[in-house]
């Protein structure tokens, strides 16, 4: 997980250019090729623009509670596309205020709408709900649609920008495959809440089309699978702790754990009892890597349930 914050943002720059190439089917754009350039920067600069906020990256706490947050929100959009645009007009005042801000709006709602396909979700309705919405379409990074854009972009730039390259089939194209992961998804799904009607079953994407993680919550334990190509391959369950259990309420108090659960909806606890006292782990269930949850918050407490200390981080358990 360590690179997918990179990976994403090389995503939204390949998607922001073929955008540009999109938006030269309109004459405005077609008929004046002194406004490519600008275009071009503009779609890009828009594409990018909601994740300014990556600077968060610096502390891992902030990071998970900011990113994706007021930047990704539909009603501040309005706000943050006049703002980006107001700047880029002023290295390009000959060109229409009006294709500049339909350049960025287009590339910043294009951004939106992809980082609501994956698991991570954004805060849309902020600063009016601040839950995160996510629709488990496509991973962080979907190798299909990068590739797909990035051979369109080399195409078109070997080409000389050219004004008329097809790229209304591009955009056909990736609509149609993000449909194909939507009819998986739900099948799916559909299939293991048929066979496991007792359990909470929540299906998260890969890189593959044809290899999704399973995992089925019940009131006392969390077992994760993975669907590869309609067969299932289980894991071991891991057990669960109580709810009402004090040491794991006293958890719920630190920063960590109110940060984890703001930031995802997907979460089970774990107690386990050490000698110098308890380790509570909230598991955040969207991200397995090699069958281990790769983010979680700690929380250790002695038997006095005083907090000795507490994390919130992407590591691996064996690293603890």
């Amino acid at each position: 997980m360590a690179g997918g914050g990179e990976l994403d943002s090389i995503s939204h720059l390949t998607i922001g250019s073929t955008l540009a190439g999109l938006l030269t089917g309109i004459p405005e754009i077609s008929n004046h090729h002194e406004f490519m350039l600008p275009i071009m920067v503009s779609c890009i600069v828009g594409s990018l623009a909601p994740d300014l906020d990556v600077i968060t990256r610096l502390k891992p706490e902030l990071y998970l509670r900011y990113h994706r947050g007021a930047s990704h929100s539909i009603y501040l959009f309005p706000l943050w596309s006049l703002l980006v645009t107001g700047l880029l007009s002023v290295c390009w005042i000959n060109t229409p205020f009006l294709l500049l801000w339909l350049s960025v709006s287009a590339g910043y709602l294009f951004h939106i709408a992809l980082d609501l396909l994956n698991s991570y979700g954004t805060q849309i309705a902020y600063p009016f709900r601040t839950d995160r919405k996510g629709y488990h379409v496509l991973p962080l990074f979907d190798p299909v649609l990068w590739s797909a854009h990035a051979v369109y972009a080399l195409i078109w730039l070997y080409q000389g920008l050219e004004t008329g390259f097809p790229f209304t089939l591009l955009y056909a194209g990736s609509v149609a495959y993000i449909g194909i992961r939507f009819y998986y998804r739900t099948r799916i799904k559909k299939q293991l809440e048929s066979t496991h009607s007792s359990s909470q079953v929540l299906i998260f994407p890969t890189f593959s089309l044809f290899n999704w993680s399973i995992v089925l919550v019940r009131h006392d334990a969390v077992q994760a699978g993975v669907w590869h190509y309609g067969n299932i391959i289980w894991q071991s369950p891991i057990n669960l702790g109580s709810a009402g259990d004090h040491y794991i309420k006293c958890s719920e108090q630190t920063d960590a754990v109110k940060i984890l659960k703001n930031f995802s909806p997907y979460l089970a606890v774990q107690k386990i009892t050490h000698p110098d006292g308890i380790k509570i782990r909230w598991l955040d269930l969207r991200y397995l890597e090699r069958a281990n949850y790769c983010l979680m918050a700690c929380v250790f407490i002695d038997q006095y349930y005083t907090v000795r200390r507490s994390y919130i981080g992407w590591f691996k358990p064996e690293a603890e």
